[in-house]
């Protein structure tokens, strides 16, 4: 509504330099709203949109990583008690994986 009222207000004072200046700020305006609009959903598939398949990956891989050490340190925990208990069992551990950083 602001847009199609503004000229009339304009051309008084400015004539035709009026249409060259609401063209220009009309754009800047329908941009900004495109912008806002883009931004109001930013869950989706397209090329603005945050890369959640990405971040829940890396979730899943760092919970992942969590719990194998986890269990890591429960298991040497059990074999340290078990080996002070009786010293000929042989308890085989393998550490928490390491990942390559790219």
């Amino acid at each position: 509504l602001w847009l199609v009222t503004w000229p009339c207000a304009l051309v008084k004072n400015y004539e035709w330099a009026s249409i060259a200046m609401v063209a220009f700020v009309a754009f800047i305006i329908l941009k900004i709203e495109e912008m806002a609009v883009q931004i109001e959903h930013p869950f989706g598939m397209g090329t603005n949109d945050l890369p959640i398949d990405t971040i829940c990956v890396t979730i899943e891989r760092n919970l992942l990583e969590i719990l194998r050490r986890a269990e890591y340190l429960r298991r040497l925990a059990q074999a340290e008690s078990n080996s002070a208990a009786a010293d000929t069992s042989i308890v085989r551990l393998v550490p928490p994986r390491q990942e390559k950083k790219l």
